[in-house]
């Protein structure tokens, strides 16, 4: 940064006379960045990348400074030109880049500075052929951990780092050939239920898409999951494959740069076990005496957002409403012989006992950062059960059916319309 160009330097000062209508100052603390005026900071040990970005929506350019795409500094705030110098010093930014496009006409999006990542994956010279049968935490003394195995039985076997409601594995993970560093499992609610899913960000040295080449090269010589190919993709945006053996699903995920979306630098890695574990889904005695007394066909799919990890009441779609309806189709469902209702959508099924439903609310929600929504929620006669949300739809979409549900149910249907502020 020193010993710059005299029009660069002239460049910097004129900086100083954008308009900045908020007077937003920068401030720098240690390894922290803030802004007077806005709210958040940012830690500078995280940084993996800084873009320099022209939006067209905006007056002036704009330096921006990214971790997942959310920092952002204007050049036009009180203290930039001292932050870039001190930034560019410490990490050397390609200031030849910077000044390059500093006063160029938008739009653009170039990065000027990516950090150097320690990969964080190998690929192993064994050929391994045990892709499907589970994973190897490779502890001092090696655990196999075969699919089906419950969250409660891994707790047991090894030790994990927590990160909000996600565990991470302390030691490195080995699938077939692929030895994987930070590894995490899926949260799940329900602690007694198989672990479904293994995901981490796969890093090469460079930083670049050279994780997604190499992992994916590793998993296509495999001569089955060369055959199992049930997904690619490579655009402008995004590299994809998904390739599935039995009941193993591997997908991979690169995102590159294209305008406002930066390339994140790494591959997203999710291992899955689609297997279906029946034990925990079917619901008998009921399935066998179940009887379709009256319903209602709602035209949507994805209703129940719930699945068995997040509750043990969530079960399998019956059989006898799979002859009767198409999968596409929603259900509710009463069953006077056995003093029922029931709820379906998709592949999954909740049924409560008729005498133990108070009422229903069914709720309209529109919210400032517009995650509208329609939900129907159950209220038991039970005040110490909590009410629990059966289907969750699109804005308006389940308001049609408030006095279809009340005749079908004889039950009282409460309708809510929200205003919700989630700042």
């Amino acid at each position: 940064m020193y010993g710059i160009k005299i029009k660069n330097v002239i460049k910097l000062f004129l900086l100083k006379f954008l308009r900045n209508k908020y007077r937003y100052k920068i401030n720098i603390q240690h390894h922290l960045i803030s802004i007077e005026g806005k709210c958040g900071e940012f830690d500078l040990s995280q940084l993996n990348y800084v873009y320099l970005v022209k939006d067209p929506e905006i007056r002036n350019n704009r330096l921006t400074l990214y971790l997942n795409d959310f920092f952002k500094i204007g050049v036009n705030y009180h203290g930039f030109t001292q932050m870039y110098q001190t930034l560019s010093s410490k990490y050397g930014f390609d200031d030849a880049t910077f000044f390059e496009y500093l006063c160029k006409k938008g739009p653009f999006s170039i990065q000027i500075w990516r950090k150097k990542q320690t990969q964080n994956y190998v690929i192993l010279d064994e050929a391994y052929t045990d892709y499907t049968q589970g994973f190897e935490i490779q502890s001092p003394e090696k655990i196999f951990i075969p699919w089906g195995t419950t969250y409660e039985a891994l707790f047991q076997q090894t030790q994990f780092k927590e990160k909000g409601i996600s565990y991470g594995f302390i030691f490195p993970i080995r699938i077939g050939r692929l030895l994987l560093k930070d590894v995490w499992i899926t949260p799940s609610v329900r602690k007694d239920v198989p672990i479904l899913a293994l995901y981490t960000e796969c890093y090469h040295e460079s930083a670049t898409e050279k994780s997604y080449q190499e992992l994916t090269a590793a998993l296509r010589e495999n001569q089955q999951l060369i055959r199992s190919c049930v997904e690619e993709r490579a655009d402008p945006k995004l590299y994809k494959s998904v390739l599935r053996l039995n009941a193993t699903e591997f997908e991979l995920r690169y995102y590159r740069h294209i305008r406002d979306d930066f390339d994140r630098g790494y591959t997203k890695f999710s291992i899955r076990d689609t297997t279906d574990y029946l034990d925990y889904v079917i619901n008998e005695p009921y399935e066998s005496q179940l009887v379709i007394t009256d319903y209602l066909v709602i035209e949507a799919q994805n209703l129940i957002k719930m699945d068995y990890t997040d509750n043990s009441i969530v079960k399998r779609r019956p059989p006898k409403i799979k002859e009767k309806f198409r999968d596409a189709q929603s259900l509710i469902w009463t069953d006077d012989l056995n003093h029922k209702i029931g709820f379906t959508s998709d592949d999954r099924a909740i049924v409560f006992d008729k005498e133990d439903i108070e009422s229903f609310t069914l709720a309209n929600i529109e919210t400032t950062r517009r995650h509208n929504h329609s939900s129907l929620s159950i209220c038991f006669v039970d005040k110490n059960k909590e009410a629990i949300t059966v289907f969750l739809a699109e804005h308006h979409f389940l308001i049609p059916y408030v006095d279809k549900i009340k005749t079908l149910t004889q039950k009282e249907v409460l309708f809510l319309e929200e205003y919700i502020e989630d700042v």
